[in-house]
């Protein structure tokens, strides 16, 4: 029998070389991206944008689902896109209490994991986030009223920047310690 841990890929190779990018780029200032803001299809990908509508368009009218995660109830599928339409999408309620109550117990085995595993989980996570950047858009799109490029750049690529700076500077920190 295989431990889910021995078969998880190593997220850390995958995404070392990004991780030591970013962390040059943190410490030198100079404008660095891996995560493209322009929609384009010779970036993204033929197919991206209509999929990425269609996975947005199944959502409508659909309970948003965290499996795993624990919920007391679901806040009621009331928003209306500011472009016409209700949206029609219920999500899982959690108190404050709840959740900080859940990330305490996942404490102790996030941080045995070590820095270069949760940088890696990180980094796959921003990874799986920029496939998604179409899919996000129209949901920022329809939740903001923000036309669609500027929906793409700030619910997609600056967000994965930001969020992929913040996990280089603690990367960083934590190897130095």
């Amino acid at each position: 029998m295989h431990h889910a841990a021995t078969e998880a890929p190593d997220l850390f190779a995958r995404h070392r070389t990004l991780l030591e990018q970013a962390v040059a780029a943190t410490e030198s200032r100079k404008h660095w991206t891996p995560y493209p803001e322009s929609p384009s299809k010779s970036v993204y990908g033929e197919d991206a944008a209509y999929l990425g509508e269609a996975a947005f368009r199944e959502q409508i009218g659909r309970p948003f689902d965290l499996p795993g995660h624990p919920a007391e109830g679901r806040v009621a599928p009331e928003e209306h896109s500011p472009y016409g339409f209700p949206l029609g999408i219920s999500y899982p309620r959690l108190s404050p209490a709840s959740a900080v109550a859940a990330a305490k117990d996942a404490t102790a085995a996030w941080r045995k994991a070590g820095p270069d595993t949760r940088a890696g989980v990180a980094a796959e996570i921003l990874a799986r986030l920029n496939a998604a950047s179409f899919e996000i858009a129209h949901a920022v799109q329809h939740t903001t009223g923000q036309a669609f490029v500027m929906a793409f750049q700030a619910g997609g690529p600056h967000a994965q920047d930001r969020g992929l700076e913040a996990v280089a500077n603690a990367w960083a920190a934590q190897k130095k310690n």
